[in-house]
């Protein structure tokens, strides 16, 4: 008796190419985090930058996005009801601080109040920053399929 086998072939999954909700009112700082987002090679970012929270809310109500990136300490709104109202509204995507406070407190809060993440401007290289915003739009995404058939 003879066994054939055909040897599995991993098939690499092709990089995801995620649109992104930057909300930073500095404009450097804007850029920073664009120039970081194209170096990694795992995914590509569609990245769309607004400087203050008001027109945040506007473009959400225009595009659909799968991630938000939010600094912490904007014109028009700050702090952790800031961050608790931002999940509220845009309860379809994941919320990831980005801000240039260490602060391990503040950062326990964030994800209490709904932010899936809370990165640290200083801290960050391409890769770490991007990987975090990856990784949370995937565990938002499971966590989501998970809720959706105990719901029905």
């Amino acid at each position: 008796m003879s066994v054939t086998s055909t040897p599995l072939v991993a098939t690499k999954p092709e990089a995801p190419r995620l649109r992104v909700l930057l909300v930073e009112d500095e404009n450097d700082s804007a850029r920073y985090v664009q120039r970081k987002l194209e170096t990694y090679p795992g995914a590509s970012f569609d990245v769309v930058h607004v400087e203050d929270l008001e027109s945040a809310l506007s473009q959400l109500g225009r595009d659909d996005f799968d991630v938000m990136v939010l600094d912490l300490e904007l014109p028009d709104g700050d702090g952790m009801g800031m961050v608790k109202d931002v999940c509220s509204l845009a309860a379809a995507m994941p919320v990831v601080i980005l801000t240039a406070h260490e602060d391990a407190e503040r950062a326990r809060m964030a994800v209490c109040a709904g932010a899936q993440d809370y990165l640290v401007k200083q801290q960050q290289t391409g890769t770490s920053m991007a990987r975090s915003i990856v990784h949370a739009v995937e565990r938002f995404e499971r966590t989501r399929r998970q809720i959706a058939p105990a719901a029905t």
